[in-house]
């Protein structure tokens, strides 16, 4: 099964951007939702560090480009482009 990874890294520094402090955690649980509502065979996995924290919250299909900066708010359009990502995966 194909995997979406998405950073929930929380920064030790409070004062310090991370994925987590701008929400990763619940746009994660969302997503892994929207897909399995959709009956989409992707799992979403939740890691420590793309090394973009300060461009956080980070997203990106296993072997696709990443995502930045995204939103709660935005998580069907995300789910979209992931589902986009994956066909473009298996057409290679």
């Amino acid at each position: 099964m194909a995997e979406a990874l998405i950073c929930v890294n929380r920064a030790l520094r409070g004062d310090m951007p991370s994925c987590a402090g701008r929400g990763s955690k619940v746009i994660a649980q969302k997503l892994e939702q929207v897909l399995d509502e959709r009956n989409v065979p992707l799992k979403v996995e939740m890691i420590q560090c793309f090394g973009f924290c300060s461009r956080g919250p980070n997203i990106r299909l296993v072997g696709g480009p990443f995502r930045h900066n995204v939103k709660l708010e935005e998580v069907e359009e995300i789910a979209d482009w992931l589902i986009a990502q994956l066909e473009d995966q298996e057409k290679k």
